[in-house]
């Protein structure tokens, strides 16, 4: 995805004319709402899963709800301790559960629809069609967290095998030359999984079946995205545990209106991150279709 020097000023003036005309913080606030209405069906179905087939294992949630800032994630941990607590997840009928992956899937839908926004696409799905890709989407979040859940959860059981490898084969290696190693890894697959998530939804998004969105403009777009969310999530946990009064000015809400803003700038970088990728290919191919 190269810009020539001579293109980066269009590209700019490009991607300032569509965030002013798409109106990103408007996209981006309702987007949020939807977020927020899918995430805690999507934390029902996921506990419920983790109760019944990683039993024992409830903690590797908490542990990476312990990564976000401290004001979301006292909120967060309400909410699942509380849904651990009175065991609603692993005893939830079928019916509860389908109810809770078609509201997730509203969410993810939405998600689906602000990108198709940012690239200046109109809806030219049937509803079922929209519902069965928020369906594919919202299955294939949940497999990505459960994969990340089941790396977590079995990286010191790989090293156990590992140690038992190398006492039968009386290997001078010591374990500690392969921690490390897991160690690495664990911490570089997650990043590489969102990027590579973001891939897809941005390439896969278009409802307008004559516009292609490229792998690579997909990928770099999609690293772009990833860098923002990182970038942003960093900033503000820093500002809510260094500079924030937010406790002093809202009390006992401060969690929940830390939470709102954080899903809002979270929205905006998905959003920004398929404007990058529509200014990019307009700029390259003046692609009119991409208003």
């Amino acid at each position: 995805m190269k810009i020539k020097s001579s293109n980066i000023k269009k590209f700019i003036l490009n991607l300032i004319e569509r965030i002013r005309d798409h109106d990103l913080m408007t996209l981006a606030s309702s987007l949020s709402y939807y977020f927020l209405s899918a995430a805690i069906p999507m934390l029902l179905v996921l506990l419920n899963l983790v109760t019944k087939y990683m039993k024992g294992n409830e903690d590797v949630v908490i542990e990476f709800i312990k990564l976000l800032p401290d004001s979301i994630r006292g909120v967060i941990l309400l909410i699942v301790k509380s849904i651990l607590d009175s065991g609603s997840a692993s005893t939830i009928s079928t019916i509860t559960l389908i109810f809770a992956l078609w509201s997730a899937s509203k969410g993810v839908s939405k998600i689906i629809l602000a990108i198709n926004v940012a690239y200046g696409l109109e809806d030219d799905h049937s509803m079922i069609k929209n519902k069965i890709f928020g369906f594919l989407y919202t299955f294939i979040l949940i497999f990505i967290l459960i994969f990340m859940f089941l790396l977590k959860i079995y990286s010191n059981g790989i090293l156990r095998i590992i140690e038992d490898v190398l006492k039968i084969v009386n290997s001078s290696s010591s374990l500690d030359e392969f921690t490390w190693l897991i160690n690495l890894i664990s911490g570089i697959i997650p990043p590489i999984i969102l990027i590579l998530g973001l891939t897809f939804l941005y390439k896969a998004a278009p409802y307008n079946n004559s516009i292609k969105i490229n792998f690579k403009d997909a990928f770099v777009g999609s690293i772009s995205t990833s860098l923002m969310i990182f970038i942003t999530s960093f900033g503000y946990s820093f500002f809510l545990n260094n500079m924030s009064n937010m406790s002093v000015i809202y009390g006992a809400l401060a969690g929940i209106i830390a939470l709102l803003v954080w899903m809002l700038l979270f929205s905006l970088t998905i959003i920004l991150g398929a404007e990058i990728i529509a200014a990019y290919m307009k700029t390259k191919n003046n692609y009119r279709k991409l208003r």
